[in-house]
């Protein structure tokens, strides 16, 4: 009998947002959504920022999936920007967790341009509305 690997999902957020209610709502969400899965946090996988640049690509290449949140303002830093784009060169897929609970494919989000002049707000992430059906 083979067993079926445990799903590792790393969850990528502004560094604002850790600790945050938002940030305890989303754990609760992801882990229901994949129960029995382990759940990635930046903060307790990387000592540094030295440490998560050396080491994340080797972390993504073991997960399932990224989920990433936004700031309230809908805003995702360089970090979580360069979590993302490590995430897709090693295959993995990325989804946006809104703050609706709605996990939304890399896909089916507009993603504005970056903004060199603030990594903190330095994409705006939105996910569009359904058109009229």
């Amino acid at each position: 009998m083979t067993s079926t690997p445990t799903a590792r999902i790393y969850l990528a957020a502004p560094i604002t947002v850790y600790g945050t209610p938002a940030w305890c709502t989303a754990n609760t969400r992801v882990t229901a959504a994949h129960p029995g899965s382990i759940i990635l946090n930046p903060m307790a996988v990387f000592r540094d920022r030295r440490d998560w640049q050396a080491r994340l690509p080797a972390v993504l290449r073991g997960v399932t999936r990224l989920v990433f949140l936004t700031d309230a303002e809908g805003f995702i830093g360089r970090g979580v920007d360069h979590e993302i784009a490590s995430a897709i060169a090693v295959g993995c897929p990325v989804e946006r967790l809104t703050v609706d609970g709605a996990f939304v494919p890399l896909a089916a989000l507009v993603i504005d341009p970056p903004t060199d002049d603030d990594w903190s707000h330095y994409r705006r992430v939105r996910t569009p509305s359904p058109g009229p059906a």
